[in-house]
């Protein structure tokens, strides 16, 4: 049997008339019922009743039962021809959080898809323990966090550092300190460990006027009245870049971002993980960001 015999039998099924099945499948109708006949002989059983000429799906019972199996080897044979192509690319699964996806990730496909065409990319985006348990299992080669956690099934790395910057609505010219600040106008986006105690430090128990875990949020709302935020680097850029918000120098910060990567306890990076590496270090290298990464 054949992929096209099969594929002329269920169009037949499908359609009613070997005429419209024909049109369906762009091929003439002797074409069409050639293929329904060669399968025919090598089931040896007849799938049509004859005496309707096949113009209508006056389909035999032999042809009634053999649906479902026409069904399954069309299914069979389509997920042998995805696996078959699928092998002569090379898949990378990533897991990171949003800020990594939205504004460093983009940038880093873009290079890849133009010099590695061979790599399918799988970007998902996960919170600190789903990309812990997607790592540990398997499912995703590589994770990225801001938010380290112990586990024994995977190897916590530090990957690079970006400065927290200070963005407002609000232009101007001159250095912002956290005294100066109402945290009320605050969009507040917990991006590393020691960001809670720095602002329990400055604002004390002052709530924020937004808390916030959704870039595509902390966009809109520091496009708004005279809302501030603080932000790492590649995100600030990425922000003030599309007119939504301005950067201003900033004295007594919160410590530096530093993202680490998540790779499975002792697994050897993929060869086309380490290619990824290399361009991401070449992006962040461009906004001057410091890699920490030492094979």
């Amino acid at each position: 049997m054949t992929y096209a015999e099969i594929e002329a039998f269920l169009a037949v099924v499908e359609c009613g008339t070997i005429s419209k099945a024909a049109e369906k499948l762009f091929v003439s109708q002797s074409t069409l019922s050639s293929r329904i006949n060669s399968l025919e002989a090598k089931l040896g059983m007849t799938l049509f009743i004859r005496g309707k000429g096949i113009r209508n799906s006056g389909l035999s019972v032999d042809g009634e039962s053999f649906i479902g199996i026409a069904e399954k080897w069309q299914n069979l044979w389509r997920e042998t021809w995805v696996m078959a192509h699928a092998e002569k690319r090379k898949l990378l699964s990533t897991g990171a959080p949003q800020s990594i996806n939205s504004y460093i990730m983009p940038e880093v496909c873009r290079r890849i898809a133009d010099r590695m065409p061979d790599i399918s990319m799988r970007i998902q985006t996960w919170h600190v323990e789903e990309v812990y348990q997607k790592v540990g299992s398997g499912e995703s080669e590589i994770g990225f966090t801001a938010l380290p956690q112990y586990s024994v099934n995977v190897d916590t790395i530090p990957l690079f550092r970006e400065k927290m910057l200070f963005i407002t609505s609000v232009p101007g010219e001159g250095e912002m300190h956290p005294s100066a600040l109402d945290a009320k106008n605050e969009v507040y986006f917990r991006w590393h460990r020691e960001y809670p105690s720095w602002h329990e430090y400055w604002f004390g128990g002052t709530l924020p006027g937004f808390f916030t875990d959704n870039m595509g949020m902390l966009e809109s709302a520091l496009a708004e009245g005279e809302r501030w935020a603080v932000a790492p680097v590649t995100v600030a850029e990425k922000i003030t870049g599309k007119g939504k918000a301005h950067v201003r120098p900033f004295r007594d910060g919160p410590p530096d971002r530093v993202m680490h990567m998540l790779l499975k306890h002792n697994a050897k990076p993929s060869e086309q993980l380490i290619l990824m590496l290399r361009i991401m270090h070449e992006v962040l290298d461009e906004s001057g960001i410091t890699w920490l990464y030492e094979p």
